[in-house]
């Protein structure tokens, strides 16, 4: 063979390894697609029951399929939140009040509030819309857009999460709120400035506090326990064995007993404000504030693998049935890795519970999703 001919063969080879890594391989941590948005991004993406990602950047709520491709996208009166996807397939996301899409795009209904609001609405089993807004109230909104009620929680109220028996818990106002379905006050706990509040094992709230650090609480209001190690600046998640992992102002990703004792931590390299996201591998998949890293964590705390991406990475990432984590960057790109996981069965093993953000207890994690595509958009 001519040594003009055996350099082709090599540089041909090495062009098709590139190619596999960056996107057919399937190599865990390995970039499977990226697309670049109109903006920062800022919301974390969700996942359709057809596997269509739904996810805010700027101003637009935007619909890619499960290669990468634009399905569509529409804009919104300011920043778009998070969205949060119906049993129907309805889309609503938080801007200037709530917006409420079908899954073609098309508007379906708007309520405005008056603010631009960011926080990612809950739904209920019976679809009922459960909206936090800067004005202060939660919002129970019916599919069709009327409202049902409303409660004035005061100052920043968070994401709901809902328990099985239909109770919302909200945090806001320095405290941490149980609201009947019917709207009434169950009974309020505080805790000072903090995140959403989650569901976690044996039915218990868990709820990170600011100034505060971690509580525990029944789910009668009174308290288990506490635990002020951390500043806590994300909402926790809860692991496959029951562990609570949570994200601080200080740059640790801590890991907690089911009752609240301290595992281990690991130190990002900024402040980690989004909830860790769990695999039923027990891998954990986080983002730090100033180091554009995602990181990929085992179970005991130690680095299974990071990736460093042009921007800051500032959203929770989002775990898809067959595996492929998807989290945005302000470097305007959403990104789509390979991962050997599946999401955890826990209690709540990611930011608002499950892929479709329904922020309820018991919601099936992927709803009339079955896929496995290849990718086709954009590569590394």
């Amino acid at each position: 063979m001519r040594i003009f001919e055996v350099v082709v063969l090599i540089s041909l080879c090495i062009a098709l390894t590139a190619s596999s890594l960056a996107g057919g391989a399937g190599a865990e941590g390995s970039l499977k697609w990226r697309y670049l948005a109109d903006s920062d991004y800022y919301s974390p993406p969700a996942v359709g029951p057809d596997g269509t990602i739904y996810f805010g950047s700027g101003n637009f709520l935007i619909a890619l399929d499960a290669d990468g491709q634009l399905k569509w996208k529409n804009k919104t009166g300011g920043l778009v939140s998070s969205p949060a996807i119906g049993p129907d397939g309805s889309i609503h996301a938080a801007s200037t009040g709530l917006y409420c899409f079908n899954s073609n795009g098309t508007l379906r209904w708007t309520y405005s509030t008056g603010y631009y609001d960011f926080q990612t609405p809950a739904i209920g089993l019976n679809g009922t819309i459960y909206f936090p807004s800067e004005n202060g109230n939660l919002y129970a909104f019916n599919p069709n857009g009327t409202i049902r009620w409303s409660y004035k929680i005061g100052y920043r109220p968070s994401s709901p999460a809902i328990d099985l028996n239909g109770t919302i818990y909200v945090c806001g106002n320095n405290s941490t709120y149980a609201i009947n379905p019917d709207g009434t006050k169950k009974w309020s706990f505080v805790t000072g400035p903090a995140a959403s509040p989650i569901i976690g094992s044996s039915k218990m709230i868990y709820i990170g506090s600011y100034l505060n650090g971690l509580y525990g609480l029944n789910q009668n209001g009174t308290l288990m326990w506490h635990n002020s190690t951390a500043k806590i600046s994300s909402s926790p998640t809860v692991g496959p064995d029951g562990s609570i992992y949570v994200g601080s102002i200080t740059g640790c990703i801590y890991a907690f007993t089911p009752d609240g004792k301290l595992k281990w931590c690991y130190p990002a390299k900024g402040a980690v404000r989004y909830p860790p996201t769990v695999g039923s591998d027990g891998v954990l998949y986080a983002s730090a504030d100033s180091d554009n890293y995602l990181y990929a964590i085992n179970s005991n705390g130690s680095l299974r693998w990071q990736y460093q991406a042009g921007g800051i990475i500032n959203s929770a990432p989002t775990l898809s049935p067959n595996g492929t984590l998807y989290v945005g960057s302000a470097d305007k790109y959403l990104y789509a890795f390979n991962t050997s996981s599946r999401l955890a069965n826990s209690s709540w093993p990611m930011f608002q519970h499950d892929a479709q953000h329904s922020g309820m207890a018991g919601w099936p994690p992927y709803i009339g999703i079955s896929s496995n595509p290849s990718s086709k958009a954009s590569k590394g």
